[in-house]
């Protein structure tokens, strides 16, 4: 239990870190609609749709953000935690807090509709504008299809880095790779080493070769927001740049 909860927080830190292009901007098609059905004989059963749009921030409010688009216009409720990453900046953030990184202006966003009964809610889940992204933790739960564990070995270019974290593809297929900023690594012909001493030494256009263990596949309608198609974390190997010749071997050995 401990590993999967860790695991979860791991991708929902992952969803922060997004590029600052996303190809859905430029797409004028609805995602797939996402209903949920929660029933049980003691409640009212609750559904919940979840969808993404490209919509206007109209009004920021302390509890509520107005937007408008062709697909919903009006209040959405925001109050709670927030999963808050800029290029430069990530962590933990209440409403009121993370509300002062975004403006009235385009953004790209993911909404839920809740219906209990004769009541409906609209809450604002995930919020993409240039290069801040602010994400809800239970929109994880929506945006995985399918997860897999074992060990990967492969070699992958490197596009893009993002704090610690890297951006790379395979094939066509973008990924995110998680690291841990103060984990400890051995590099070859030198010694010790904390991953945020060591990144600024794998450059973008390198290949690289990944031992990694956890892989999430997000479903396409999100990858489309987010810009890439899947999650990478866990290390037990090495990194390798093939390229520069730069290896790191995680601790333990």
């Amino acid at each position: 239990m401990r590993r999967k909860i860790v695991g979860l927080l791991v991708l929902i830190v992952a969803l922060s870190l997004l590029s600052a292009q996303s190809p859905y901007i430029q797409s004028k098609a609805a995602s797939t609609p996402l209903t949920v059905a929660a029933n049980s004989p003691s409640v009212t059963p609750k559904t919940v749709t979840i969808n993404a749009l490209n919509a206007t921030i109209i009004e920021i409010g302390n509890s509520t953000i107005t937007v408008g688009s062709n697909q919903f216009s009006g209040k959405l409720i925001t109050i709670g935690k927030w999963i808050m990453l800029s290029k430069d900046e990530v962590g933990i953030r209440c409403w009121l807090e993370a509300k002062n990184s975004i403006e009235e202006g385009e953004a790209v966003m993911v909404m839920a509709t809740v219906s209990r009964g004769n009541k409906t809610i609209d809450v604002l889940m995930g919020l993409k504008q240039n290069d801040v992204i602010l994400v809800r933790p239970i929109l994880m739960k929506h945006a995985v299809v399918k997860a897999k564990h074992g060990t990967f070995e492969f070699s992958c270019k490197l596009t893009d880095k993002r704090g610690p974290l890297l951006m790379i593809e395979k094939r066509g297929i973008k990924a995110l790779v998680l690291v841990n900023p103060e984990s400890k690594w051995y590099k070859a012909g030198y010694g010790d080493v904390l991953w945020k001493d060591v990144i600024d030494e794998f450059n973008v256009g390198d290949t690289l070769w990944l031992c990694t263990h956890n892989i999430a596949v997000l479903r396409d309608d999100f990858s489309k927001i987010f810009g890439f198609k899947a999650i990478i974390w866990g290390f037990s190997g090495a990194i390798i740049d093939l390229t520069s010749g730069v290896a790191v071997a995680k601790y333990p050995l």
